[in-house]
């Protein structure tokens, strides 16, 4: 009888081994998976990064040069309004 009994807790505990390493195998799986997606993603990343970079890269050029033209235009339309006041005061000059 107590050997018969020890068996059948000997059977519910390796039950519940076998439950518990089906658990961790599972765990294992999941934690593999998460792997596998990062690694996914970190590989996406790194071919988009340098993508980013020169596009950022050319926005900054396209910026600079639109700061430069804009700066070119505000220096002619400084030199037009001398040139309007010039004329406007040999107009002046002209009339008198």
């Amino acid at each position: 009888m107590l050997s018969r009994k020890l068996s059948e807790q000997l059977g519910e505990l390796f039950e519940e081994l076998v439950n518990a390493l089906r658990l961790v195998g599972d765990g294992v799986i999941c934690i593999s998976n998460m792997n596998a997606q990062i690694a996914s993603a970190t590989e996406e990343q790194s071919t988009v990064t340098p993508e980013v970079n020169g596009s950022v890269a050319s926005i900054r050029h396209l910026t600079e040069s639109f700061a430069g033209s804009l700066q070119t235009s505000a220096l002619e339309i400084t030199a037009l309004g001398q040139s309007k006041k010039q004329q406007q005061a040999l107009l002046d000059g002209f009339q008198r």
